[in-house]
């Protein structure tokens, strides 16, 4: 593998067993809607939010959180922040995210998605996103032709087996 992308809503438990078996310098990560703000920090992994890395000359990039649906402090947005968090992230090949795109609105706003990441994904062309949140697996293609792969437990993710 390349490189371990973890999506968010993860316990000290998990990551000291993903610890044992991947190298620090091998994971990026997001926080999710029920990570402590400083999680990542206190094991020395790398948070991609707002961030690009490039790995075998592809772009990738990262936004963390889910929609603000509670008054508890965790990372989330708005739809008006998640714009204006993205609004000038350059162009990536892959978004990973926590939250998924926006694509209707289903009256269920912890899990509609974000605004933002669905203006972003079209803004740049972006050919993957990649996230978490949903705790199940599925593949989608937006009208665009973003890949949208929902990755939940332990994935390991082709992308050529994606197109």
């Amino acid at each position: 593998y390349d490189l371990c992308c973890i999506l968010g809503d993860m316990s000290d438990s998990d990551y000291k067993i993903i610890l044992k078996y991947v190298p620090k310098d091998k994971i990026v990560a997001l926080l999710g809607n029920h990570d402590r703000l400083n999680l990542l920090s206190s094991f020395g992994i790398k948070n991609i939010n707002g961030d690009i890395i490039t790995i075998n000359d592809l772009k990738i990039g990262g936004i963390e959180g889910s929609f603000r649906y509670k008054e508890e402090v965790f990372p989330s947005f708005n739809h008006e922040e998640s714009y204006e968090f993205l609004k000038d992230m350059e162009e990536v090949d892959i978004l990973l995210s926590h939250d998924k795109p926006f694509t209707e609105n289903t009256n269920r706003p912890v899990h509609d998605g974000l605004k933002g990441i669905t203006y972003y994904l079209y803004e740049k062309r972006v050919p993957y996103n990649i996230h978490g949140h949903e705790h199940e697996s599925f593949l989608t293609e937006l009208e665009n032709g973003t890949k949208v792969k929902c990755a939940y437990g332990v994935e390991l993710i082709n992308l050529k087996k994606l197109d």
